[in-house]
């Protein structure tokens, strides 16, 4: 729950400061790299928790997509992180930050409803779509 905070306030203050403040940029980085430290933790704990089998970490009927979600997340922070071209690479840390944002909804039970509903009512209207417009 706190870092859900943490990358909800270093994404406030990197929009609304956007490098211009030096100290705040350094603010920034450091919560960034402390939740992400703190997001990695969680996947490796998680996958070394399978014991022989890391492959269910993936695979787990109940929390599959979220923590192929949270990998995926991980995996493409480090992979922004390793771009030397920091610019070009700004745009898309933003983006993870806010999309780390959604991990909130796998520990609260009622968001999880409402956003497999939602998932699940898109399908719908893109079938019917389909079906009219065909």
């Amino acid at each position: 729950m706190v870092n859900i905070i943490l990358v909800g306030f270093a994404t406030g203050l990197d929009l609304e400061y956007n490098q211009t403040d030096p100290y705040v940029t350094a603010l920034v980085q450091v919560i960034c790299n402390l939740t992400l430290g703190s997001f990695t933790l969680e996947c490796v704990l998680k996958i070394v928790s399978e014991g022989y089998e890391p492959q269910r970490y993936f695979t787990d009927p109940e929390n599959k997509w979220f923590n192929v979600f949270d990998f995926g997340i991980v995996a493409c922070s480090f992979v922004i992180m390793g771009i030397r071209n920091k610019g070009a690479a700004l745009g898309g840390l933003r983006m993870l930050r806010l999309v780390r944002l959604l991990t909130f909804i796998k520990n609260v039970p009622q968001l999880r409803v409402i956003v497999a509903g939602l998932v699940h009512v898109r399908m719908i209207v893109f079938i019917v779509f389909e079906l009219i417009f065909k």
